[in-house]
């Protein structure tokens, strides 16, 4: 990683711009329409606020640069394969206050998050890359975790309470093992908080619903070595992967692959946009 020159092009969107590419993006992803027409999701952000902020030139000057600057510390893929990135500051309440990216690889950042740690913000970047190299993620998916799209139907007791992911709706649910499908889930249907989730399990063999992970997953993961919740998605757990290589210790199967994968990337899979 070290200090280089980054091939990263960091862009901060003025409160128009970003009106703009949040309708682009919504055109694509639907995330808000799909929010809104879930009674759990729409509750659960009743009193937030999904608008771009207005400020001044010089604020979003000072969030640039420091962004700028956490590009040249990235993965080399990262800093190889994104070019320009569009950032829009929404207001403090957006999304809970999280941090989060939408199609098109926009990465969308409540204002009071906009000095976030290099981590965190590493972690959107490969949200961006999932989605702009979306199929050659699925195929590494598919051939090193053995997970797959998932068309199924959940039961409705299930289906009811599943948090709504502007990082993964794109992409949908994943099986792994032609079995378990995590599900990202609020604890309280009644009283949904975006802070308040868990991931479950879906036994496709079994048609049962588990609150722990199957202890084959836990191995082949290393449950211990990222947030619970990130087991949602590979999507998720492959950004909480990349994004803390510093400190996450011991490296599961899946990491290890992750990385080989990836030491290959810019041989076979430079320039191979999906937009």
């Amino acid at each position: 990683m070290g200090n280089q020159q980054s091939g990263i092009q960091i862009l901060i969107c003025d409160d128009t711009t970003a009106k703009k590419e949040l309708q682009k993006s919504e055109d694509i992803d639907r995330y808000r329409a799909l929010c809104l027409g879930d009674r759990a999701n729409a509750g659960a952000r009743e009193f937030f606020s999904y608008v771009p902020i207005h400020s001044s030139k010089n604020e979003f000057l000072q969030i640039e640069n420091r962004l700028q600057h956490f590009c040249e510390l990235v993965h080399p893929v990262l800093q190889s394969g994104l070019g320009i990135v569009k950032v829009i500051i929404l207001m403090p309440t957006a999304d809970g206050g999280m941090p989060h990216t939408r199609a098109g690889a926009v990465i969308c950042l409540p204002m009071t998050l906009s000095l976030m740690k290099l981590n965190t913000f590493e972690h959107e970047l490969w949200h961006c890359h999932q989605k702009r190299y979306s199929r050659w993620w699925k195929k590494f998916y598919e051939e090193k975790w053995n997970m797959t799209p998932w068309k199924g139907e959940f039961p409705s007791e299930l289906a009811n309470q599943i948090r709504i992911n502007p990082d993964t709706c794109e992409s949908g649910p994943m099986i792994w093992r032609q079995r378990w499908v995590a599900v990202p889930v609020f604890l309280s249907p009644t009283s949904p908080q975006l802070k308040d989730c868990a991931v479950w399990w879906w036994d496709n063999r079994e048609k049962l619903i588990r609150k722990s992970s199957p202890p084959e997953w836990d191995q082949f993961f290393a449950c211990n070595q990222v947030p619970a919740i990130a087991h949602e998605h590979p999507n998720e757990l492959s950004a909480y992967y990349l994004g803390n290589l510093d400190t996450i210790g011991v490296q599961s199967t899946a990491l290890v692959s992750l990385l080989k994968w990836l030491d290959n990337w810019q041989n076979e899979y430079k320039f191979m946009y999906d937009e």
